[in-house]
């Protein structure tokens, strides 16, 4: 029944936030202040009950993966007594950890990427290493699997390190977790032997 200062709740580290008359946020606009730990953020204004307002996130200039996943709620400081869930951010992405990799000459280690889903997946890798070493994503650090294919990745392709010859790798995969098998394979080349792990 009176004018409104409005707080969304979630995590608004990233895209700017705004309350605006239009659901394609083309009307007009009230800035959202972001709260200093980016938990929350609310109108610096006051908003009339009388028109429809909407809740825009701006993103222009982020990935998906930089965008946080998140549930927001939303409250209205005068006349709601307690905040109202209004949605999350969600992405279908799966995380692989290969808990180690390594680029030791005498060893060939390759990690197959199977995507049983119907459409092409990208996906991007981090690395972790010991202290005095460090990693520089290769050409294959980032990369495309087909539809229904399956990608196969030499380590030495995906990452070159300094100081020396191993480290770990997580894997984003844009694909649900059901559809991407991931597995991975060390040659020793003087012996032959091999060892494999089922990654996902």
């Amino acid at each position: 029944t009176a004018a409104q200062v409005f707080t969304i709740t979630g995590d608004v580290t990233n895209g700017v936030f705004t309350m605006n008359t239009a659901d394609t946020c083309a009307g007009t606009t009230t800035a959202m202040v972001k709260a200093a730990d980016n938990a929350s953020a609310s109108t610096a204004d006051t908003l009339s009950t009388v028109i429809d307002q909407f809740v825009c996130l701006d993103v222009s200039g982020f990935t998906t993966e930089t965008v946080a996943k998140s549930t927001y709620t939303l409250q209205a400081m005068t006349d709601q007594a307690a905040a109202v869930a209004i949605g999350a951010i969600t992405y279908d992405t799966t995380t692989v950890e290969a808990p180690y990799i390594t680029t030791y000459e005498g060893y060939n280690q390759r990690i197959f990427i199977d995507n049983r889903g119907a459409t092409a997946a990208y996906y991007s890798t981090t690395f972790t290493t010991e202290a005095g070493v460090t990693a520089v994503a290769g050409a294959s650090g980032t990369g495309t699997v087909a539809a229904n294919t399956i990608a196969v990745v030499r380590v030495a392709d995906l990452v070159t390190f300094t100081g020396g010859t191993r480290g770990a790798a997580t894997m984003e995969i844009e694909a649900t977790d059901g559809n991407v098998w991931v597995t991975t394979q060390i040659v020793d080349l003087g012996t032959g032997m091999t060892d494999t792990l089922v990654l996902n």
